[in-house]
């Protein structure tokens, strides 16, 4: 997992973001990993960038609700966005 967190990181910086769809979506998928709120993070992100505002949302809200590191930075892109 780590090999394919750096590699969705990778295209996500080189704004290859269908790339880094796929790779973030494979973390998320799998749901057993140190590097899934990461994942979720930079997959809303994706979302955001590519002009999938709802499943932005969506992907959101899940962080949002959780305990994740990133839920707070959710909360403040949700009231931007919305």
């Amino acid at each position: 997992m780590e090999s394919t967190m750096l590699y969705g990181v990778s295209n996500f910086e080189d704004k290859n973001y269908p790339v880094a769809k796929q790779s973030f979506t494979s973390i998320v998928v799998n749901n057993d990993n140190y590097y899934i709120e990461d994942a979720q993070w930079y997959l809303a992100l994706c979302y955001i960038q590519t002009n999938e505002q709802s499943k932005a949302v969506d992907q959101l809200i899940i962080i949002r609700n959780s305990n994740s590191i990133y839920s707070n930075d959710a909360r403040k892109v949700l009231r931007r966005i919305r």
